[in-house]
C-alpha cells in the first residue's frame, strides 16, 4: 500500500505516509508544560506506527493563549517537556512536529491577563465556539508589536529544535491571529500590512521566514493554511494559489491544508459530512505546488486513505479523530484486521466538545483516549463467569472487556439483534455512521468467544440457574409521554415507532426538541411531511456541541421544520394540539403526535443485590445516558470487576 511507503522531506524521512495532525487535548498543566499524561497519550500513537506525529497548537507567546491548558513553547522552561515527549516518540520511529498558534483577538483577558492583540481593533464576529461572539475588543499590533511576535515565533522554533524535534508546523488559519491578518474584514490597516493580498498575507509569509531563519534549512516547515473558496470560504482560487506561492517563496516545505473557519464551515466536520468530504482543497493545492501536501476531513478508513494517495490527491493522510478512536489503526491495517478498527464517526463529543469546554481529552468509543496512564486491560488470576444482560452499547462494552480480562462472558439481548438505542440511533439522517459501531462490537464479540443470546429475554428468577459470579445489568430504557398521554401506535407515536417505520399523518407534531426529538423531525421531513418541534427549552438539541448545532440548525431551516422553543405542550384535541407559549394558549392542527421528550430506565433486577450477588447497573439502565456514557460505564465497570 501506498499508505505504508516512506518519503523523504529534507532532512526528515517518514516512514509512512499518515501524519497525526495537531488536535487540542488539554492535557497540559496551566504552565502549558508536556505532563506525564500527555506524553502516555502520544505516546499510544506512536506505537501504532504513525509516521508524523504532530503535537497540539503550541503558544508562542504569553499573550497568544486560548485556553488554561494551552500547551507553550515560549520559555525554555518548557523544552525539557518536549525533550521528553520526543525521546519517548522517536523510540517507536515516529517523527514529530509541533504546530505553533497564536489567538489573537480570539484570546480573552480572563485567560490573558490583558486587552488581546490583533491585525486591527475589531471584534471577532464569531468565536472559536463556532457560534457564539466573544465580542472583545483587540488592541491592533503597532509595528514594534508585530517586530516582537515575529521573534517569539522564531525563539520558540529555536526551541523545538533544540528538544530534538524533527519538524514544526505554522497554524496560518483557523481565525487565528496570522488570518486576522489575511482576512479582510479583520484587517483594516493602511501599511504595508493591509489592504491588498499580497499585504495582508505579509505577515503570515515573515512568520515562515523568521522559523526558517532560526532553524536553517534543513529543517522540514509546514504551513496548515485555509483553503476553501467563496461563498463557503473567504478567498479565491487565485488568491490560494498566490499565497501558496508567497508561502513557498517564504520557505514553506509541506502545506497541511485545511477549510476556512466561519459561520457556515469549520474546520472540524461532524457527522453530517461524508468521509473524505474535504479531501477536494488539497487537491486544489497539490496542482499549483510540488511541495507535499496533507489532507484530511473524516478520512476514517485506510482503504479511503490509501484511494486518496492512489489517486494523487495528496502525499500525505491526516488521521486525526480516527486515530484518538484507535491508536493501532495503522498496526490492524498491516496485519490485515481491517474489521478490527474501531471507526471515529465524528461525533465530536469526547474531543471537540470537550477541548471547547477546558476538559481533559476523551472519544466517545474509546474510553482509554487521555486515560493512557492508567493500567492496561490485563487477564485476571481466576476465571470468572459474567451475565451481562442487555445488548445495548454499554452491555456489549462490558462483555468485550470482560471477555479481554479472560472471564466467561455471556450476553443475554431480548431483541432478536444487538444493539439497543444503536439500531434506533443510526437510522434518522447523517447517522448511518453509527452502523460501523455496532458492527466493531459484533465483531469483537464474536473474535472473544462471547456467549450471545438473541431473542431471550432474562427474568430475575432465571438468574440463579445461571451461577453467576458477577452480573451486569444494561438493560436500558423506555420512552416516556407527558402526563395523561399514552402511546398508542396510532395517532400518538414513540420516536422509537417512527423510526423503526410505522407510518404517520401528513402534518406531525413531534414534542420534545432534544437531539432525539430533533432527529426524528428530520427523519420525517425527509419523507415529506411538515413538521412542527415543539420544546420547553430555549434552544433544541442542547446536547449537540456548538459545532453540530450550527450545521443541525441549518438543516432544519433547509427542510422547512417549524420550531417552537420556551413552548410547553398542554393537551391534545381532535387532530390537534394545545400548546402554550409567553402565557398564551395555541391550538395548533396535526395529524399525528411523536413523543420524544426522553427515557425512563427499566426497573427491573432491582432485587438482585438482595441476593448476595454483585451487580452492576450501566448505560440506560441507570438513567438516560449519552453513548459516550454507555460506552464509559460498561468500560470502567468490567474492567474493575
Amino acid at each position: 500500500m501506498k499508505l505504508f511507503e516512506p518519503i523523504q522531506i529534507k532532512g526528515m524521512r517518514l516512514k509512512n505516509r499518515v501524519v497525526m495532525p495537531p488536535m487540542g487535548t488539554n492535557l497540559a498543566d496551566v504552565q502549558g508544560n508536556v505532563t506525564p499524561r500527555m506524553i502516555a497519550y502520544y505516546e499510544q500513537r506512536a506505537k501504532g506506527e504513525v509516521g508524523l506525529i504532530t503535537i497540539e497548537a503550541t503558544v508562542v507567546e504569553t499573550i497568544g493563549r486560548i485556553m488554561d491548558h494551552n500547551l507553550s513553547l515560549f520559555d525554555d522552561s518548557h523544552i525539557p517537556g518536549f525533550k521528553l515527549l520526543a525521546d519517548t516518540l522517536h523510540k517507536y520511529g515516529a517523527r514529530v512536529s509541533v504546530q505553533f498558534m497564536h489567538g489573537g483577538r480570539e484570546c480573552t483577558p480572563a485567560i490573558i491577563g490583558t486587552q488581546p492583540i490583533s491585525a486591527s481593533s475589531v471584534p471577532p464576529a464569531m468565536s472559536r465556539l463556532a457560534d457564539l461572539s466573544l465580542g472583545e475588543r483587540p488592541r491592533e499590533m503597532t509595528l514594534d508589536d508585530i517586530k516582537r511576535t515575529l521573534e517569539c515565533y522564531a525563539q520558540a522554533a529555536s526551541r523545538a529544535k533544540e528538544a530534538g524535534l524533527d519538524a514544526l508546523e505554522v497554524l496560518l488559519g483557523h481565525r487565528t491571529l496570522p488570518e486576522q491578518f489575511l482576512m479582510a474584514d479583520s484587517n483594516t490597516r493602511t501599511d504595508e500590512y493591509g489592504g491588498s493580498f499580497e499585504n495582508r498575507a505579509r505577515f503570515l509569509c515573515q512568520i515562515v521566514s523568521s522559523v526558517r531563519d532560526a532553524v536553517g534549512d534543513d529543517f522540514p516547515i509546514s504551513c496548515r493554511i485555509p483553503a476553501s473558496e467563496y461563498p463557503a470560504g473567504r478567498y479565491s482560487e487565485k488568491e490560494i494559489i498566490q499565497l501558496v506561492n508567497m508561502l513557498e517563496e517564504a520557505g514553506a516545505d509541506i502545506f497541511n491544508v485545511s477549510v476556512v473557519v466561519s459561520r457556515n464551515l469549520v474546520n472540524v466536520i461532524p457527522m453530517c459530512f461524508p468521509p473524505g468530504s474535504l479531501v477536494p482543497l488539497a487537491e486544489r493545492v497539490k496542482r499549483v505546488t510540488k511541495k507535499p501536501v496533507i489532507t484530511f476531513g473524516r478520512i476514517n478508513d485506510p482503504l479511503l486513505a490509501e484511494s486518496i494517495l492512489q489517486e494523487g490527491k495528496a502525499d500525505l493522510i491526516a488521521l486525526g479523530r480516527p486515530l484518538i478512536a484507535d491508536p493501532e489503526i495503522l498496526k490492524k491495517t498491516l496485519e490485515g484486521r481491517l474489521e478490527d478498527i474501531r471507526k471515529c464517526i465524528a461525533c465530536n463529543k469526547g474531543c471537540v466538545d470537550r477541548a471547547y469546554s477546558n476538559r481533559p481529552i476523551a472519544c466517545t468509543l474509546n474510553a482509554q483516549a487521555g486515560r493512557e496512564q492508567e493500567p492496561p486491560i490485563t487477564r485476571a488470576q481466576e476465571r470468572k463467569r459474567v451475565i451481562i444482560i442487555g445488548g445495548g452499547p454499554g452491555g456489549m462494552e462490558a462483555a468485550r472487556v470482560a471477555a479481554l480480562k479472560g472471564y466467561e462472558a455471556i450476553l443475554f439481548e431480548k431483541e432478536p439483534e444487538l444493539g439497543g438505542q444503536l439500531c434506533i440511533a443510526k437510522i434518522p439522517p447523517h447517522k448511518e455512521g453509527l452502523d460501523s459501531v455496532l458492527q466493531y462490537f459484533k465483531t469483537q464479540l464474536r473474535k472473544l468467544g462471547v456467549e450471545v443470546h438473541l431473542g431471550k429475554e432474562i427474568k430475575p428468577e432465571d438468574i440463579a440457574a445461571l451461577a453467576p459470579d458477577i452480573i451486569i445489568v444494561a438493560t436500558g430504557a423506555t420512552p416516556v409521554a407527558p402526563p395523561g398521554i399514552r402511546i398508542d401506535r396510532g395517532k400518538i407515536l414513540s420516536y422509537r415507532d417512527v423510526l423503526e417505520g410505522r407510518p404517520t399523518g401528513q402534518k406531525v407534531a413531534v414534542i420534545g426538541g432534544g437531539l432525539v426529538g430533533v432527529e426524528t423531525a428530520e427523519f420525517l421531513a425527509d419523507q415529506g411531511k411538515e413538521v412542527i418541534i415543539i420544546e420547553m427549552l430555549d434552544k433544541v438539541a442542547t446536547e449537540l456541541g456548538p459545532i453540530a448545532r450550527m450545521f443541525q440548525k441549518q438543516r432544519l431551516e433547509q427542510k422547512k421544520i417549524t420550531v417552537l422553543t420556551n413552548t410547553v405542550f398542554e393537551a391534545l384535541a381532535e387532530n390537534a394540539i394545545w400548546v402554550r407559549r409567553a402565557n398564551e394558549k395555541t391550538k395548533i392542527p396535526v395529524d399525528s403526535v411523536v413523543i420524544a421528550i426522553g427515557l425512563a430506565a427499566r426497573e427491573d433486577f432491582s432485587n438482585l443485590n438482595n441476593k448476595g450477588l454483585p451487580v452492576y447497573f450501566i448505560g440506560d439502565r441507570k438513567g438516560p445516558r449519552s453513548l459516550l456514557e454507555a460506552i464509559h460505564e460498561g468500560y470502567n465497570v468490567a474492567k474493575e470487576i
